[in-house]
């Protein structure tokens, strides 16, 4: 298998552990006071990539749409990349994390949903460690974190 089609496969393998992990799929039918929307195009390390999320929302929808917007207005990416985002997963009185590896130009990007936050950060960095390569795992690191306040 070629790097590229491996770091497309590896990224789908991600994207569907986070969501499955997090216990809440975008399509469920589940109440959501958070919500995460990525885009990962096939190669990020040339294309870059664009999250969004929102925590502590009331209204699920309002959740789901904030994300999505957060995630096709983001400065890293470009307009290609972000008509790619999608709203990935939703939670409620969950910690969701963001890790990436600081580096212009490196594929290390991970997220998590997890019931507190320091599983969500470990998570993240192992799913940036993933994505990174094995030359710049090390080099992965937090980004952002939140908790819903009940957390």
């Amino acid at each position: 298998m070629g790097g590229t089609m491996l770091r497309r496969v590896t990224l789908s393998l991600i994207v569907a552990t986070a969501a499955i992990g997090s216990g809440v799929l975008a399509s469920g039918s589940a109440l959501a006071d958070g919500a995460l929307a990525i885009a990962f195009p096939p190669d990020i390390s040339k294309d870059g990539f664009a999250i969004g999320y929102t925590y502590n929302y009331a209204d699920p929808e309002e959740a789901r749409n904030r994300a999505l917007e957060s995630c096709r207005t983001s400065k890293s990416a470009t307009e290609s990349v972000r008509e790619l985002c999608m709203v990935i997963a939703t939670f409620r009185n969950e910690c969701f994390a963001f890790a990436m590896d600081p580096n212009a130009g490196t594929p290390g990007v991970g997220f998590s949903i997890a019931s507190d936050k320091e599983k969500a950060e470990i998570r993240a960095l192992a799913f940036c460690a993933a994505t990174a390569g094995k030359e710049r795992r090390e080099f992965c690191k937090i980004e952002r974190s939140y908790c819903d306040t009940t957390k």
